[in-house]
């Protein structure tokens, strides 16, 4: 059985082609247009995975999409209502940046777009939604673990914002969510772009965090309540993200306690580097509180870490060093740019009930590249090159 999974109008735009429940392909439209974390319909992708492999829609049983539009509908309607009349400051597309207004519509934008590629007489297989936070969740499907919790943690889903589940074998349950705002990842986003740094550089951010000491620390705790059982809530005396966006997502408060938002140019300050430790330390305090929690609850000792949040690696070796979860594993996909394959993995074990076949060891799943392709860009180039044997190459 081969699936597309496939997703657009939001960052990481991309694809994957699921063969019996084996990732034959999985590709980011980024490696095309060359626009990190593009959100442009997949063309490129799928021109490298179909015309260039002598495929059509034919060759293919089902699409599946890691959105579910219901979901995505309710939860938009949700915060607008319960922040208004504030909370319309939502709805300019520069309240998100990182994804199309459009996506409310993605179904209809993938009918289109693959119509448009493979010809408006092409027969469309069925187009699955999956719901984001099961998409992430179910890469557990060719993680290592025959049993594990797994935590989802990112900017925000069609539901939550943070989720976590239990799974054997071919099943994966949801046993808890967060509410949309009580997002780690969007505080850490807000304050990102506080420190005078662009969307998806908060990597950047933790680095930046091992320069600083704890002048802020303390009074950032401020920002994260800690509840009974593992929850959390952002305080929204600092923030406003909740009914602005990244318009505005913090409030004078935050200012006040932490200094005015770096200039473009400004030069890196001691008052930034700290900030930034505060920063990155309260997230590790808040993901310890959680997985300790999960730790209690669920027998298992193995910990699928999924979503954005899953790449702050310190975060990550935090876990491992200070609970008692003996093994984690994050997925190379971790982010949006594995949620299609999410989606297909979710429809072809959850859904049909299919038993797992691979592990997932390396992230090669891209197009390869041989000696006569590389040689022809080096021509192309104008370049001189030399191709050498292996171990010389090595020494």
């Amino acid at each position: 059985m081969r699936i597309l999974g496939i997703v657009t109008r939001t960052h990481d735009s991309g694809l994957v082609l699921l063969e019996s429940g084996v990732p034959k392909l999985i590709l980011e439209e980024e490696r095309f247009n060359r626009v990190k974390h593009s959100r442009k319909f997949p063309f490129r992708s799928l021109k490298a995975a179909f015309n260039d492999r002598g495929l059509s829609l034919a060759d293919v049983e089902l699409i599946t999409t890691p959105w579910h539009m219901r979901s995505l509908w309710r939860m938009m309607f949700g915060a607008v209502r319960d922040g208004f009349p504030a909370s319309l400051s939502l709805l300019p597309p520069s309240a998100r940046p990182t994804q199309s207004t459009l996506i409310v519509t993605m179904p209809m934008g993938l009918r289109w777009g693959l119509l448009w590629h493979f010809g408006i007489k092409s027969k469309l297989p069925k187009i699955v939604q999956v719901r984001h936070h099961d998409a992430h969740a179910a890469t557990i499907f060719v993680s290592p673990f025959e049993q594990a919790t797994v935590l989802v943690m990112d900017g925000y889903g069609d539901e939550t914002a943070q989720s976590a589940y239990i799974g054997t074998g071919n099943r994966v349950e949801r046993v808890s969510q967060t509410q949309i705002f009580d997002s780690l990842c969007m505080l850490y986003t807000a304050v990102t772009q506080h420190l005078g740094f662009r969307l998806f550089e908060e990597g950047t951010v933790m680095a930046l965090a091992a320069t600083g000491d704890e002048t802020y620390a303390k009074k950032f705790r401020e920002l994260v309540h800690f509840k009974a059982d593992g929850d959390f809530s952002i305080n929204r005396d600092f923030i406003s993200y909740h009914t602005h966006g990244l318009n505005r997502p913090l409030k004078k408060r935050f200012v006040e306690a932490f200094g005015p938002r770096r200039e473009k140019g400004e030069p890196l300050s001691a008052r930034h580097r700290d900030l930034a430790y505060a920063l990155q330390h309260t997230v590790e305090e808040t993901i310890l509180h959680v997985v300790r929690a999960l730790s209690k609850r669920h027998k298992s000792r193995n910990l699928c870490l999924v979503g954005g949040v899953a790449l702050n690696c310190v975060a990550n070796a935090r876990i491992l060093s200070d609970t008692d979860y003996h093994s984690v594993w994050v997925p190379p996909c971790a982010s949006d740019s594995g949620a299609p394959l999410g989606s297909a993995l979710w429809h072809y074990h959850q859904t049909l009930g299919n038993p797992r076949t691979y592990q997932m060891t390396h992230a090669f799943h891209g197009l390869g590249y041989g000696d006569a392709e590389i040689g022809d860009a080096f021509r192309q180039a104008g370049l001189a090159h030399k191709r050498l044997p292996e171990p010389e190459l090595i020494q």
